[in-house]
């Protein structure tokens, strides 16, 4: 059934984002959390991902990448996207792949 996604065609093309300048720019930003998480790994093991220190850490990063979009490349505004509940369909190899790394990690 429809489930409200559409499968494209992979195609990859780079662009300079400065192109973008003045144009309302979505991101991901659960890629955003998992590289803020890969960063501050050790803490977050020690810690836990809901000490105070930690959430301050993910913000400032969050916060930084939506800086240098705004100052450098002149983004006239973001939508940070946030997967919900259910994971995307169209990532589900992706998934797979992430939670047995993930696994395999944590039964180091």
């Amino acid at each position: 059934g429809d489930n409200g996604t559409t499968r494209t065609t992979t195609t990859t093309k780079q662009f300079n984002i400065r192109q973008f300048g003045g144009k309302v720019l979505a991101v991901d930003a659960s890629s955003w959390l998992h590289k803020a998480a890969y960063a501050t790994a050790e803490r977050l093991v020690e810690y836990g991902a809901t000490d105070a220190a930690s959430r301050a850490i993910y913000t400032r990063y969050m916060v930084q990448r939506c800086e240098e979009l705004v100052q450098h490349a002149k983004i006239s505004r973001l939508i940070m996207v946030f997967d919900g509940k259910e994971r995307c369909p169209l990532k589900s190899v992706t998934n797979v792949q992430r939670d047995q790394r993930r696994e395999h990690h944590l039964s180091e």
